[in-house]
């Protein structure tokens, strides 16, 4: 029984290695067709962008003239939701637009101390997490509504806060 299968192996022939390379041609040459077929549609279909007058659309704008920035207060905060009181001496500024910088430098002047107060309240209820984030993401954001909430209007864009120092007091 076995020798009679070992005679059968040995009548078939041995794949040669051209029927080996006759499928991976096939493939090769139908994946290089439809490569340039898709490439091809895809030009016809989508031409070129005319760029026209691209050179003139540029808009200069002038940095100094587009924005402000606004130091608003500095101040100094405590908080203690962590059990440890920690003293926070902080600088805030607001980026406010060139048209609105007047009526907010009167603001900031006329409401000095409620401005204080309102960035003392939010550094000492704020989460101790987000007063050791690196950006200041979430103080920023509570910031800015607070002081467009005093001012009634949406004219503060971005609040900044170049100075925070953090130590602990020992109370």
């Amino acid at each position: 029984m076995a020798a009679e299968k070992a005679e059968e192996k040995q009548d078939q022939p041995a794949p040669s290695a051209k029927g080996k390379l006759k499928p991976i041609i096939i493939v090769a040459a139908l994946m290089i067709g439809e490569g340039i077929g898709i490439y091809l549609l895809t030009n016809f279909i989508s031409p070129d962008p005319d760029l026209g007058n691209a050179e003139e659309i540029v808009v200069e704008v002038d940095p100094f003239e587009s924005e402000n920035e606004l130091k608003i207060c500095e101040t100094q905060a405590t908080n203690s939701k962590e059990g440890k009181t920690y003293g926070y001496h902080l600088e805030v500024s607001a980026i406010v637009a060139a048209e609105n910088k007047e009526m907010v430098e009167r603001f900031v002047e006329a409401r000095a101390q409620s401005i204080r107060d309102r960035i003392q309240t939010i550094i000492r209820s704020a989460d101790p997490e987000d007063l050791k984030d690196p950006a200041l993401q979430v103080i920023k954001r509570q910031l800015k509504f607070e002081l467009n909430n005093l001012l009634s209007k949406e004219l503060i864009e971005e609040v900044l806060i170049p100075n925070m120092i953090r130590s602990r007091t020992h109370l």
